[in-house]
């Protein structure tokens, strides 16, 4: 994490853009900080500071002997800052637009056909499958025509189509109400422990009885799709919901997590559950959101922008001839990118469809997804640092 944060600041360290102050960097700094901080062993520098004092000799103990010897503190300190690294990335990746848009290019690109199996995109497949389509698309729906490629696009930018394609009323805004969108909260059950263990808020919110727990699990967005063989969990397999009414509920249940009314209402739906009857599906609800929590979105952010200035770069000379050389202005504007693209093949502005910038991002993406670089984050990072294997299952088309 502390290298991760610390290769964002070389990679911006000219980039910049509005939405990212100078606030949002010293919030990173005070997170990288804090990392640095606890990998120095502060306990071990009290103990030898103490026997310092005594005129003993420093402690030739292994560091960080407390996690060695706790898993429960090891695990804990690891929830905290994965929970604040989850937070760091998602805004990053809001503040600049680089994966959601990126998502829309490879959605076009793949349903137009343009992309081999063999070049698809991993880590944006693993990426997209644990946030689902609502992190990505207005209405919680991937677009599947040239046509809605581009209305989706204008919906999630908070820009109307009709001002991109200069059809839009005299006087009308150029941006919709509703403004940009952003990737969706996830991770509701590991969430709601975000005060306790990261905020270090103690009161009402932070006991967990019984019924709060019972509470918390029904947050969770994965349900069992195959049910364990021997009541242990032994091959349990759970699946995000894809239930656009059952995801609104959830949507619903989480916004109201820990007002009078949702504790009423849990204790009227059922009897009182034991501490033993919760902690499996606890466990199960937790371990669900481990991967979604885990993926650095901070490095994902960086390889998303790489692509879009491959794209541009590949795509110029086709781009200035249909839109002009003011097409983009400054490198922050990379996403709008996608947008003309998307534009184009679809036919919209002046109803002449022109896929051929369609077609050379897709190449541009089909280099990155055939290279070790299309999956650093699923198999590098979470395959073998973190030891999270990931297994594909192939679809028929």
């Amino acid at each position: 994490m502390n290298n991760d944060v610390e290769q964002h600041f070389e990679f911006h360290s000219k980039l910049k853009i509005k939405s990212w102050t100078a606030a949002h960097d010293q919030m990173l700094r005070e997170f990288q900080k804090s990392i640095q901080w606890l990998g120095k062993d502060p306990l071990r520098n009290v103990q030898n500071r103490l026997l310092a004092r005594m005129g003993a000799p420093a402690s030739t103990m292994p560091m960080h002997l407390i996690f060695r010897m706790s898993p429960v503190v090891s695990g804990l300190m690891l929830f905290h800052f994965r929970l604040v690294y989850s937070h760091v990335g998602r805004a990053v990746a809001d503040a600049w637009g680089s994966v959601q848009y990126a998502q829309h290019l490879y959605n076009a690109a793949c349903r137009e056909r343009l992309v081999g199996r063999e070049d698809r995109w991993q880590d944006m497949e693993v990426l997209y499958a644990n946030l689902g389509e609502g992190s990505f698309y207005v209405g919680g729906e991937a677009p599947k025509t040239a046509a809605d490629y581009f209305k989706k696009f204008s919906l999630q930018m908070g820009t109307s189509a009709a001002a991109m394609t200069g059809t839009r009323r005299r006087g009308a805004p150029l941006a919709s109400g509703a403004g940009p969108r952003g990737l969706k909260e996830g991770c509701p059950v590991s969430c709601m422990f975000k005060g306790r263990y990261v905020r270090g808020q103690i009161g009402p919110s932070g006991f967990l009885t019984p019924e709060r727990v019972d509470q918390i699990i029904d947050l969770s967005l994965f349900e069992p799709i195959e049910t364990p063989n021997d009541g242990k969990g032994d091959g349990l397999v759970l699946g995000r919901i894809e239930h656009p009414a059952i995801l609104k509920e959830k949507a619903k249940k989480t916004m109201a997590m820990g007002t009078n009314k949702q504790q009423r209402k849990k204790a009227a739906d059922g009897g009182r559950v034991t501490p033993s009857q919760l902690i499996q599906p606890l466990t199960w609800a937790l371990q669900a959101e481990t991967l979604e929590l885990a993926f650095p979105l901070l490095t994902f952010h960086r390889w998303c922008w790489r692509l879009l200035r491959s794209v541009k770069e590949s795509c110029d000379s086709l781009l200035t001839t249909r839109y002009g050389p003011g097409y983009l202005e400054t490198e922050r504007q990379l996403p709008f990118v996608v947008g003309w693209i998307l534009m184009a093949a679809g036919g919209l502005g002046n109803d002449v469809p022109d896929r051929r910038m369609l077609e050379i991002a897709a190449g541009v993406i089909g280099e990155l997804g055939g290279c070790e670089a299309g999956s650093i984050v699923s198999e590098k990072i979470l395959g073998n640092i973190f030891d999270m294997p990931i297994a594909f299952e192939e679809e028929d088309a």
